[in-house]
């Protein structure tokens, strides 16, 4: 027993020992920058971070602290570029969602970024309320609820001319709370209005192919 408790003593320390600090950043001058959701893209990572001059923001580490850096200051000053920050990659590019105008977290176009401030470019300018990006074969997947509580899935190959609505008109009550790709298909998960009910969908890009796959299932589909 006192063998065990002094080797995962010696773990502990050991563990301790090698964990390095990278980067201080600091959000209204104290430490609470909140790095999060962090996405592997060319060697590096990618994160959201919040820090004091810039809010929250795209940042991208490779493990340095002189190489961990503001990838671009998108809504400029202190107020925060990035809400709830999703991402994906397509092409050998990082998509993600931004807004350069203060709204509620969440909203935001999709942006694209080569890992640069000049490669850090905007790529749509008119939808809004996006919660995920999905990879799906040479597009990305993702679905915009409406205040009308209509979800829309629409799909886009990263450029503007590209971005297409796939199907409208499906009634909502949350989010989805599952999105991803099956079988080179786009799978979410759909909350029945008014009810704990939900069904689970899926999309080949078609608006004929856009359809659930199942009857009304007990939950919400969260977890």
């Amino acid at each position: 027993m006192k063998k065990t408790t002094l080797f995962l003593t010696l773990l502990c320390i050991y563990g301790l020992n090698a964990q390095i600090q990278i980067s201080n950043l600091t959000y209204n001058s104290v430490a609470n920058s909140g790095p999060s959701k962090l996405q592997l893209f060319n060697n590096k990572i990618f994160f959201s971070a919040a820090n004091d001059g810039s809010g929250r923001e795209l940042w991208s580490s490779d493990g340095t602290s002189s190489n961990t850096n503001l990838v671009k200051d998108i809504n400029p000053g202190e107020e925060n570029g990035l809400g709830y920050f999703c991402s994906t990659i397509l092409n050998n590019n990082l998509f993600f969602v931004a807004n350069e105008t203060n709204t509620y977290n969440g909203t935001g176009e999709i942006w694209k970024t080569d890992g640069t401030l000049l490669g850090t470019t905007l790529v749509t300018n008119f939808n809004g309320r996006i919660y995920g990006l999905t990879t799906v074969g040479d597009f990305i997947f993702y679905v915009i609820k409406t205040s009308e509580n209509i979800m829309q899935v629409w799909k886009t190959d990263g450029t503007l001319l590209g971005t297409q609505l796939v199907k409208n008109e499906i009634l909502v009550w949350n989010y989805p709370s599952f999105q991803g790709s099956v079988n080179n298909k786009f799978i979410f998960t759909q909350q029945l209005p008014s009810s704990e009910y939900s069904k689970i969908w899926r999309s080949d890009g078609t608006e004929l192919g856009t359809y659930p796959m199942t009857g009304p299932i007990d939950g919400n589909g969260s977890g």
